[in-house]
């Protein structure tokens, strides 16, 4: 592997691990787990049911752009789609995230796909459904035949769930974020009401991501929390 691609997978690996630690720090559910690589890069659980899988796309060569045809975007619906039609029931209780460092255009699936007021995932599928009856991207081509073969209503009920963040911080930006987060909950084991800890967990069998985690935990936290 090119040492330029062995770095931008380390640097995805530690951008994962920061950003799902800042989502960590922010969430205020006590009874809400955190786990990595194992429902989705990162996910938030009940009782072992994810209710918030979430993917992470960092760019570190150029911004990146969140197309119709984009790669990023069609890869995530594939995995997502693997998932709700083996298990339709997840779409009950769960939401799915695409956070990226990349921008969705005006007028994009990815732009009727934020949190605002011109969220249409209505109109967001039939732009999907478009590309893949007129893309001729020829690595894409199981991307759209799981989209246009999967059952209409499943994944018109997945687009529905699906939520964009677009812009996000980047893996400088974000320590910088985890820094302002640690500092809030110091403050807020000094009050009489402490904060509940959240459970996260890691899975074993990826020792790079374990120990990058817990890296950057100690390395990065616990001197602000614990100073």
């Amino acid at each position: 592997m090119p040492n330029h691609q062995a770095s931008e997978q380390m640097l995805g690996y530690l951008y994962q691990v920061r950003y799902a630690l800042y989502l960590l720090l922010r969430n205020r559910e006590p009874e809400c787990q955190m786990s990595i690589e194992k429902f989705d890069d990162v996910a938030f659980s009940n009782d072992d049911t994810p209710i918030q899988l979430i993917q992470l796309k960092h760019h570190v060569q150029h911004q990146g752009s969140l197309t119709d045809a984009s790669t990023d975007l069609w890869r995530t619906l594939k995995v997502w789609l693997d998932i709700v039609t083996k298990s339709p029931d997840i779409l009950n209780e769960t939401s799915f995230l695409i956070i990226t460092t990349a921008a969705a255009p005006a007028d994009s699936a990815a732009s009727l796909l934020k949190d605002d007021k011109n969220r249409d995932p209505d109109a967001a599928y039939k732009k999907l459904k478009s590309v893949c009856t007129a893309s001729m991207n020829k690595a894409h081509e199981g991307y759209y035949a799981s989209f246009l073969t999967s059952d209409e209503n499943t994944v018109k009920r997945l687009i529905d769930k699906i939520y964009i963040i677009d812009c996000a911080d980047n893996i400088v930006d974000i320590e910088k974020d985890i820094l302002q987060q640690s500092a809030s909950i110091a403050f807020l084991n000094h009050q009489p009401s402490s904060r509940s800890y959240t459970i996260f967990s890691v899975p074993t069998n990826n020792i790079a991501i374990e120990n990058i985690f817990f890296y950057t935990f100690w390395f990065e936290c616990s001197p602000t929390i614990y100073k």
